[in-house]
This record gives C-alpha cells, sequence and structure tokens, in this order.
C-alpha cells in the first residue's frame, strides 16, 4: 500500500484550508475597520464570520458565541435578512453537532426572519432542505406571509401573536450569559406568558435538584434561593416535583384541591392551591431544570396553549442555561487561577 497516495489528499485539503484561512483573515481585516467606524452596519457581519471561521476551526463555543453576537447585532441594528442568515448559520451549525432540538429552534427563528423579510424563494428553500426541523418546531404551519398584520380575533391571529411572543422572548434569553440576569428575566418572561401567581425554577445540580430562584407577580424582584428541594415541603409539592423529575413529564392541573393524584401531598393540603404546571426543562437527553408554576386564584389557569408557548421556549431556555453555567465556571477557573 502506497503511503503517499493515502496522504497526499489530506495534505492538498490542508493546504486549501490554510489559503482559505488565510483570505478569510485578510477580509476580516478589512471588515473589522469598517466595523469600527460603522458598527451598526459592519460588526454583525464580521461576528458571523467569526462564527463561520471558529465552525470551521472546531472552536465550538467560540462559534456559540459569535452567532449569538451576529444574531444579537442583526437585530439590533435592524437587518432582518442577516438576522435571518445567521440564524440559518447557527441552525446547520447545531445540526452539525446533531443538537436536533436547538437546530429546530434556530432554523424556525431563520425561516420567520426570512418571511418577514418577504423572501418567498428562500422560505421554500428552507421548507424544501430542512421539513423536518421546521415541522418538529411545530410553528411553520401557524404562520403565512401575512402573518404580521394581526387584524383578527380568530384563532390564526393568537397563534400569530404566540409566535410573536416566542421569538422575542427567545430572543431576549439568548442576550444573557449572565445567570443571575438571566433567571430574572427568565422568570419576568415565564409569570408574564403563563398566568401565574408565583413561579420557581428548579435546577439540576450534580445529581440533586436546588431551588434556584422564585418569582411572584407582586413583586419585581426575583428571589435567589439555591435550596435542596429536601427543604421546601412548606412551599412547593415535593411529591409532584420528583414524579416530574423521574418521569419528565408535564403536569398540569387544573384544581389541586381535588382532582389530581398529588392530592395527599402536605403542600396541596395545607394550602389552597388551585391551578399548578411543572415542566421539565430537557436538553440532549439530560434533565436541565423544572420549573413550577401555580395559581391560587383561577381555576384551570394554565392551558394547553400557555404549556405550548412554554416549551416553544425551552430550546432556548436550555441553550441560555447552559452556556450562563458554562461563563460561571469558566470565570470561576479563572478567579482561582488568579489567586494562586
Amino acid at each position: 500500500m502506497n503511503i503517499h497516495h493515502i496522504s497526499t489528499p489530506n495534505l492538498l485539503a490542508e493546504h486549501e484550508l490554510s489559503l482559505a484561512l488565510e483570505q478569510i483573515e485578510v477580509n476580516q481585516q478589512q471588515l473589522e475597520k469598517w466595523a469600527f467606524h460603522a458598527p451598526v452596519n459592519y460588526q454583525h457581519k464580521y461576528e458571523l464570520v467569526e462564527a463561520e471561521k471558529a465552525r470551521l476551526l472546531g472552536q465550538h463555543l467560540i462559534a456559540m458565541e459569535y452567532y449569538d453576537r451576529a444574531i444579537r447585532g442583526a437585530n439590533d441594528s435592524g437587518y432582518i435578512q442577516e438576522e435571518a442568515l445567521a440564524y440559518e448559520k447557527a441552525a446547520e451549525f447545531y445540526l452539525s453537532l446533531e443538537r436536533y432540538e436547538i437546530a429546530a429552534l434556530y432554523m424556525t427563528k431563520a425561516h420567520y426572519g426570512y418571511l418577514r423579510w418577504g423572501a418567498k424563494a428562500k422560505v421554500k428553500q428552507l421548507e424544501l432542505n430542512y421539513p423536518k426541523l421546521i415541522t418538529k418546531s411545530a410553528i411553520s404551519n401557524q404562520i403565512d406571509t401575512k402573518s404580521l398584520s394581526i387584524s383578527s380575533s380568530s384563532s390564526t391571529t393568537t397563534n400569530q401573536l404566540d409566535l410573536i411572543t416566542v421569538i422575542k422572548s427567545s430572543q431576549t434569553l439568548s442576550e444573557e450569559i449572565i445567570l443571575d440576569n438571566l433567571l430574572q428575566k427568565l422568570m419576568e418572561i415565564v409569570i408574564e406568558n403563563a398566568g401565574a401567581e408565583v413561579g420557581y425554577l428548579i435546577l439540576e445540580r450534580e445529581g440533586s435538584l436546588f431551588v434556584e430562584a422564585k418569582k411572584t407577580i407582586d413583586k419585581s424582584e426575583l428571589l435567589f434561593k439555591r435550596t435542596s428541594i429536601n427543604n421546601t415541603q412548606e412551599y412547593l409539592p415535593i411529591s409532584l416535583i420528583r414524579y416530574v423529575e423521574k418521569t419528565r413529564e408535564d403536569i398540569v392541573i387544573n384544581n389541586a384541591n381535588s382532582e389530581n393524584r398529588f392530592i395527599t401531598d402536605p403542600y396541596i393540603i395545607n394550602n389552597q392551591v388551585k391551578s399548578i404546571l411543572c415542566t421539565p426543562i430537557i436538553h440532549q437527553g439530560k434533565l436541565l431544570a423544572i420549573l413550577y408554576l401555580e395559581n391560587s386564584l383561577i381555576v384551570g389557569a394554565f392551558t394547553a396553549d400557555r404549556l405550548q408557548i412554554l416549551k416553544l421556549l425551552s430550546s432556548q431556555v436550555a441553550i441560555s442555561l447552559e452556556n450562563a453555567q458554562l461563563y460561571a465556571n469558566l470565570e470561576q477557573k479563572l478567579l482561582s487561577e488568579l489567586k494562586n
């Protein structure tokens, strides 16, 4: 077997890649200068190229950061088409990593962006090339090219409003990498859109559950707890949360005092809770968190539509939580190294 004939194609590929990267670097230097003088027009373009370059080099965390920067910059500057392009490229990146739920979320946003821009041919191309991603998101069938003209009280209009809510909320969450800030925005969005009086975010940490944050509808501030779930019997139905942890099922209860399998839970017995919604947040098959919401005033407060909104948001919540925790871990590591 001739080793030379085996290695030559690889050497050629490496040489071509090296030449391509050199040209990209030259182009990026020019684009960086333009971005310095006109950041609104060029900064997000520079960041999208950086994302693609990191993707090519296998620098996954760097790519994730630059994709989100490019998306945010294009959105802030009003470049709808380039925001859609950044979402599309990010979706392809996550698809290459077999992170299908995240890819579906980003591809849906790309689809919606191109739709808003009026790029009908591009919309059809995405639907043709990625039917499973866009169908999986359960959104594409809810919108058409008139999705921004909200003039009817029909269920179609409600779906359009829900879609806009999901996309705007996802964008807000994607902008946060500091965990405390992320939790604040997350709980505000959840309380507002789910119709809850109070909500708890419970995070999984090293095999155990901890209450990380609490938000009530009548208080603007967020209460940070970080309390073991084992010490929360006074304000949470532990049996219900343990059930969701084990089964990873959504639980929606219309009247907790009379009609549910957890009616013997001490918390439910001692409190006049009516509506309960408890949903797991799962990423790559791993339980990241559990969201618990309740309403003591209204029977049946948590409808199927509201649960669907939360489920559509859950992919972005998972991404943002993972990124924020990675950032916090990296920050802690750097601080430890500086002390030493």
